[in-house]
């Protein structure tokens, strides 16, 4: 009778931790946070959030930054928004107190629409006129024009950009470089230097609130607070800085990063990403209120790209939010889109 084999003494191989597997093996083991939106109060402002159920292929990715990216609400009133693969997505929304997005598969190819290739198409924001127009801008790859689900066409633009509702102006900036300021027409589109009186060092975000108001927010260095001030096309200020310029922390006006702004029935609308917070400023740009998006959304630590303009208090909100617990690093992201009411 042969002798029985010893059992073995090596140590056994150490389990793969999760988030060094492949995305699909992660992807597999994981499931989605489901959000829990719940309605805030700040101030005298209260808004409420509906998570939005979308058709087609979901939001999911590697990359907090990239898995859902900025969105744009047409005057058609179709939502644009661009996924994990730099690709644009134009949805259609149902009617109803139920946010329900259906995929418009007549747009780009099957419902997919590329603007560029590589890290230099990154789409850094996606911006709606009130003329029937949306543009998609790339970091380095220019800005797509589209009417409905046509294509006009791509000229040179960098960075991240804004546009008046009559769709002839923009504002482009790239990085913390000087801004552009970009003219539209129906053929393409040219660039100048946008200078602006006792600009800010490092710009962040503009927003056009109407056709000659243009709100740009920055700061002058790094150590410096965030700021907003409003300026014409001609880069006349209009009126004074505001928000915090202490710098400290508070409830109030301070900024940690000015992403965006929209006119709101309030007043104004800034979105500030790194906060998670959408501080409104009524006409005399005293704060409103600055609801907490996190608590609004109902989403422990999202990622917000952007929010759309404003309608009769309604406006759109895309989200990211990496599964698992708080203490677990997965590496997967979901993408959402979320319809706030109260604006």
């Amino acid at each position: 009778t042969p002798a029985a084999t010893p059992p073995s003494t090596a140590p056994a191989a150490a389990e793969v931790p999760l988030r060094d597997r492949p995305l699909p093996e992660r992807i597999a083991a994981t499931t989605p946070t489901v959000p829990t939106p719940s309605s805030q109060t700040d101030g005298t402002i209260t808004v409420s959030a509906v998570v939005c159920t979308i058709d087609g292929a979901p939001f999911t990715g590697d990359d907090a930054f990239t898995t859902i990216g900025p969105i744009a609400w047409s005057s058609d009133g179709a939502l644009y928004l661009s996924d994990n693969d730099g690709k644009v997505r134009r949805y259609t929304v149902q009617a109803g107190d139920a946010c329900a997005l259906t995929m418009d598969t007549t747009f780009g190819a099957n419902g997919l629409l590329a603007v560029g290739d590589g890290m230099s198409a990154r789409v850094e924001s996606i911006v709606a006129d009130a003329q029937g127009h949306v543009f998609v801008a790339t970091s380095m790859r220019g800005t797509t024009r589209i009417t409905g689900t046509h294509v006009d066409y791509q000229c040179d633009t960098r960075g991240r950009l804004s546009v008046s509702p009559d769709g002839t102006t923009g504002v482009a900036v790239f990085g913390s470089g000087p801004a552009q300021l970009v003219t539209f027409t129906d053929a393409g589109c040219t660039t100048a230097p946008f200078e602006m009186a006792e600009a800010f060092q490092r710009i962040e975000g503009t927003a056009f609130l109407e056709n000659d108001r243009i709100l740009v927010g920055g700061q002058n260095d790094v150590r410096d607070p965030h700021l907003v001030r409003v300026y014409d096309r001609r880069g006349r200020a209009q009126g004074a800085v505001f928000g915090d310029q202490t710098g400290e922390m508070n409830h109030d006006d301070h900024f940690c990063y000015v992403h965006g702004a929209t006119p709101c029935g309030a007043g104004i609308c800034v979105h500030d990403g790194n906060c998670r917070t959408l501080r409104v400023f009524g006409a005399d740009h005293a704060v409103l209120g600055a609801p907490n998006v996190m608590r609004l959304i109902g989403l422990s630590y999202p990622w917000v790209p952007s929010t759309t303009g404003v309608r009769d208090g309604v406006a759109y909100l895309t989200a990211s939010q990496q599964r698992g617990t708080a203490s677990e690093r997965t590496g997967v992201y979901d993408g959402y889109v979320f319809r706030l009411n109260g604006l």
